[in-house]
Formats: structure tokens, sequence, C-alpha cells
């Protein structure tokens, strides 16, 4: 499997959502919703690399699909991929024709399976071509009811590579699996895996859109790690590190947003609604999304961490990491339309600013921030008592209405946030 780089061309159409009072969407019922699905312990902490953060991707994508959000171009879905584990380049597929294990350029495997079962060659319906391959080839398959295998000949003595720039991709995920190979060798056993590699190390980030009606090309991010810290079998009671608050809350938060924009549907710029893997281990998920993206099309973005716990001001208010480093508290400050509310100042000591997922897109000169209710003081951080128990979805509500008033000019592009740049 080859991952496309993102470029930030995004025509898309935007389904429509079904229509709710918008102020539902942020609610505490909904929001409660989520909560108790993400910091179950049926998902045992959400560890990295575990099958349970991969249960919490499924029910991401459910409901960014609910919301109608469509994928980054390049991708069939929501999943984008990225080696988390090793430095080393990991292809996701292996094949063995006839014995012998192929190399990448001579073969294309498309599945929406995320870690393919294996195959073999009676799994699949076999389409013989000679001489030229058609460059639109994969859509006289595409909707097949039953796996097919592709097995092209060449044009000359030899096998040829896949020439993957003239190769015409459909961009939603096939009916069924589509198995593209050029062999000179008659197939009379064919094995495709999945690579141990890349089961171990890769994982995936959650990433969906909702485009701008006049200004598509301007990318505003709402974004939160998904990943907790798993489970500690060395202790004798509760051993299941939920991740409540940590970050729980912020996913939550954030597909609450997604449903209330998707629902308005007038957003100007293009909202991006992301969920990271690998925060827990050094913001893996963020600095490979950050290296994907053009940045200077990211004119904000919004970082929701730790949001079900409030430590000091009123219930609803919220401080941004990192408030120095760019004018985002002041625009969201005079667009704040809650009476009696603020935005607190940050912890500046405790360099939050640099801890979470924000942080590898202001590298890069992105307004890129994260708000914040509670610090890292709390008893129950990275403890097993960071449960639902604790976390007050109410106040987690009224927190989100004002998020939403400080971005409304924002988000309409009347207003754009400074650019990050110097030493943090």
């Amino acid at each position: 499997m080859r991952i496309c780089r993102f470029l930030l061309v995004l025509f898309i159409s935007l389904p429509t959502f079904k229509s709710f009072a918008q102020n539902e969407l942020v609610s505490a019922e909904l929001i409660d919703q989520h909560l108790k699905v993400l910091a179950s312990d049926s998902l045992k902490g959400r560890k990295n690399f575990s099958p349970e953060l991969f249960k919490a991707a499924n029910y991401i994508e459910v409901e960014f699909a609910k919301a109608g959000l469509q994928p980054l171009t390049g991708f069939f879905d929501y999943y984008i991929p990225f080696n988390a584990g090793t430095f080393k380049t990991i292809s996701r597929d292996l094949l063995k024709w006839n014995g012998q294990r192929l190399s990448q350029d001579h073969f294309f495997y498309f599945t929406g399976e995320k870690y393919p079962a294996r195959q073999t060659l009676s799994d699949f319906r076999l389409i013989e071509i000679e001489g030229k391959l058609p460059d639109s080839i994969l859509y006289t398959y595409w909707n097949e009811t039953e796996p097919v295998l592709i097995w092209w000949k060449g044009n000359k003595d030899k096998s040829e590579k896949i020439n993957s720039n003239k190769l015409l991709v459909p961009n939603l995920v096939p009916f069924s699996n589509v198995l593209l190979v050029s062999s000179k060798q008659k197939p009379e056993e064919v094995d495709i895996s999945t690579d141990k590699d890349y089961t171990n190390n890769v994982m995936f980030n959650m990433v969906g859109l909702l485009r701008g009606k006049t200004k598509p090309s301007e990318i505003i991010i709402f974004s939160a790690h998904y990943d907790h810290i798993g489970v500690n079998k060395q202790l004798a009671a509760d051993s299941i590190f939920n991740g409540a608050n940590d970050n729980a809350s912020g996913v939550a938060s954030m597909l609450s947003l997604a449903a209330y924009y998707a629902a308005r549907n007038d957003n100007e710029r293009t909202l991006m609604f992301c969920a990271f893997a690998g925060e827990e281990i050094g913001l893996r998920g963020s600095y490979n999304l950050a290296d994907i993206l053009r940045p200077e099309s990211i004119k904000a973005m919004i970082n929701l961490e730790m949001l079900g716990k409030y430590t000091e001001g009123k219930p609803g208010e919220f401080f941004i990491t990192g408030e120095k480093n760019s004018d985002l508290k002041k625009i969201m400050q005079e667009s704040l339309n809650t009476p009696g509310h603020k935005i607190l100042e940050e912890p500046a000591a405790d360099n939050l600013f640099l801890r979470s997922d924000n942080y590898p897109f202001a590298l890069k000169g992105v307004p890129a921030h994260s708000i914040m209710t509670s610090y890292d003081n709390d008893p129950c951080y990275h403890k097993p008592c960071d449960e639902l128990i604790g976390l007050n979805p109410g106040v987690m509500s009224i927190v989100l209405k004002n998020i939403i008033a400080g971005c409304e000019k924002i988000i309409s592009g009347e207003k754009t946030p400074k650019r990050v740049s110097g030493n943090f």
C-alpha cells in the first residue's frame, strides 16, 4: 500500500446532515454518550498499538460518517496510517507469487480492511490482461461483488513495474478487494498477507473534513488525541487507566463540534476534525499529520485537551496554552459573548503548550494551541481513577458553546490569528 501525500485541493461535496437543534449537538447528554463509550472499561485504556485503540478509531469513524464529514483527498476514508513504532519504511502487504515474493512496484492491493486478512488464489476471481495496461483498469472492477485478481502479463519478455503515476484510482473504498499484479508467470499459487511489522507499528489518525463555502483552501483544525496508557496488570484493584478526562473528554468535545458545524453547514473556511493516536508516546500522530499537510493552508488549530474537569474560574471557562505565541486568545475573547465569562490565564510554568498535539503544528508556524480546563496536577491524572464519574458533561457543554462563540469570526474568515514564530 502506498500512502498518498495530502494536497489541499478540497473540491469535494458535502452531504446534507440530518437536521437537529444545534444546541442539542453540544448538549451534556450527547457529550455523555461519547464519554461512556470512549472511557469504558471495554476499551481498556485505549493503549497505543492495542486492538482497543482501533475500536476507539472505529467509533470515531461512525461519528464522522454520521456528521457527513469527507475524507482527505487521496484517502478512501478517515483512517490516515502512520508508522509510530520504527524508523524503517514498512509496506502493509506481502505478496508471494508462485512461492516467490514480489517487489512492491509489481503489485497494488486495494481493500477497505485496515489490517487485511490473509488471502490465497482461491479467494479471487482471476482477470487476465495482455498488452498495455489501461490507466482506468481499476474502474472496471472496482464495484465487483467478489475479490478480483487482475493479472497483467506486460508488454515484453519480462514483467513490468506498474506505473502508479498513470494508474487512475477511484476515490471510494472498493466494494470488494482488488489485487493488481504485474508478472509474466501464470499464477499457480498466490498468498497475500499483512506484514507483521505493519500490524505491530502502524496506527491511525482519524481525519474528516467539512468543506468551506467561500474559502475552501483555508483550514481550521479542531483536534484531540484518542489514545491513553492502557492497563497496569500489576495493580491489585482497578488496573484500567480509562483516561476519561485525558482525553476522552477532548474527543467527545471534538465529535460534538463536528456534528454541530455539520448541522449549521455555513462555515466559510474548511473545518478539519482530527483524532490523533500516539500522543502519549511522544505526539507521534500529530507529528506525522503536520508533515503531511501544507502548514500555510492551516489558519488556526484548536486542540481539545482535558476538558472534563475545571480547576479554576467559572464553570465553562478555559485557558489557551501558549497564549503569548499568537493572538488567538485575543480574537476568541473579543468574540466570546457569554456574560461574565473570560478566557483564563494559562499555567505557564507547566509548559503545556509543548506537551500536546498542537506543538508539531506550531513548529511549522501554525497558530496552534490547546484549549484546556484542567491541569496535569489533577490527582487522577494518569491514574486509574480518571473515570467517567469524575467528569461534568454539563460544564463541558458550556465550554463548547464558549469555544463556538470564540471561533465564530475565525471560521467565517473575518479574523486570522498571527502565525507563530520564534523559540518556545
